[in-house]
């Protein structure tokens, strides 16, 4: 098998990773950047797919790393009201501990009623720790989404 040659050196960022998919995931405009399997995600879009793999992996279910990964999903069928905090809570705690490369700067919980039913949406506003850029980035991930594809993982 031909090995391909990649110069990482010439890079100019030092985040950077090869593009995920799942068939679920391929159509968002966010997370885990389907149309673009293979290639090299950097920056803000290697954050972002990160964050997706911390919220997509339960705990307890990567069995070299059993504290990885966020079980906001525990409180996605409570009243928002009751789920807001405990999801907040969660999510904040995975990312500091999983992702030290940002800073939070709101994590926010909302539901977003459609036609026939509700769904909850959670948006993230964080910034390059460490003073690589002053710049605040926005992550917005549809958990009805999320939930839809743990199903199969979380029994």
């Amino acid at each position: 098998m031909p090995q391909i040659a990649s110069n990482l050196d010439s890079l100019s960022t030092r985040f950077a990773q090869c593009a995920l998919s799942t068939a679920l995931l391929s159509p968002s405009p966010s997370g885990l950047l389907g149309n673009r399997l293979g290639t090299l995600v950097t920056d803000a879009d290697d954050i972002n797919q990160c964050l997706h793999i911390i919220f997509l992996t339960p705990k307890g279910s990567d069995v070299h790393r059993p504290l990885f990964g966020c079980d906001w999903y525990k409180w996605i069928d409570s009243p928002v009201n009751i789920a807001r905090p405990h999801i907040v809570r969660e999510v904040t705690d995975a990312i500091k501990r999983w992702e030290p490369r940002i800073e939070l700067v709101r994590v926010q919980l909302l539901q977003v009623d459609d036609i026939n039913m509700a769904h909850k949406l959670l948006l993230l506003d964080w910034r390059f720790a460490q003073g690589v850029a002053e710049q605040i980035y926005s992550s917005n991930i549809d958990l009805s989404d999320l939930t839809s594809t743990l199903a199969g993982v979380v029994q």
